[in-house]
């Protein structure tokens, strides 16, 4: 039940406008053309879905049995692997790939980024699509716990989301954030970590594996400052 209330949850997002943006990205920081891609963190599949639909060969991988269930029953013309995105035993090659919805985040510690884009680079030919939460825009929230509550409902299965933010102790970059699903007259909660990851760190653990990135303040490609709505990093 908790892979289906993340999937009806996030089904607010445009999936096709976001795949036809990344295919821009793509594009622009490809020598070839990207027909492969590795979807990290891909949950319920719902970006692999819209890729396969255009002809892209997809390979998905995330930590979540329940998720990866769901993605195969979704897109049965892709494939998809439980693994966990710290170390990645992939043994092909891709023209691309895209972890989305600041799932690169949940990477808390330098040493866990380097081993995920050092084991990225081994299996990878183009650019890498990350797409995360604006760093600055959670520093605004340091003093206060922030609250966002939404209903969605697809196929008849109705879920109320409350996103709980609080604010991280003392000087670490580490943001403690709760996710509580109200479906068919069920709570449940699930509690997360997820790192504050700025262009320069970002930039310097590039360097470390090998990787040159770009920033941009949104999958459209526009310049990325203090105010922009995500921090988009695009290895290559």
């Amino acid at each position: 039940m908790l892979a289906r209330c993340y999937d009806v949850a996030f089904s607010y997002r445009n999936f096709k406008r976001e795949v036809s943006l990344i295919e821009n990205i793509f594009k622009k920081h490809s020598r070839r053309k990207v027909r492969k891609i590795l979807d990290v963190g891909c949950g319920t599949g719902r970006h692999a879905e819209v890729f396969v639909k255009r002809g892209y060969e997809v390979v998905g991988i995330d930590k979540s049995k329940e998720m990866i269930k769901l993605a195969e029953e979704r897109v049965p013309n892709a494939r998809f692997r439980v693994m966990d995105m710290r170390k990645i035993t992939l043994r092909e090659k891709f023209d691309g790939a895209i972890c989305m919805l600041n799932t690169f985040a949940y990477l808390l510690k330098n040493q866990e980024i380097i081993s995920h884009l050092r084991s990225m680079r081994k299996v990878l030919r183009g650019p890498y699509v990350v797409e995360l939460a604006n760093p600055y825009d959670w520093l605004l929230v340091r003093r206060r716990t922030k609250i966002n509550e939404w209903d969605m409902e697809e196929d008849g299965f109705q879920v109320i989301t409350s996103y709980i933010q609080y604010p991280p102790k003392g000087l670490e970059q580490v943001v403690p954030w709760e996710l509580r699903f109200n479906a068919r007259g069920k709570v449940i909660t699930q509690k997360h970590l997820s790192r504050m990851l700025f262009p320069r760190e970002l930039e310097l653990l590039s360097q470390i594996t090998g990787f040159k990135v770009n920033f941009y303040g949104s999958l459209s490609m526009t310049p990325f400052n203090v105010n922009s709505k995500r921090l988009v990093a695009v290895f290559s």
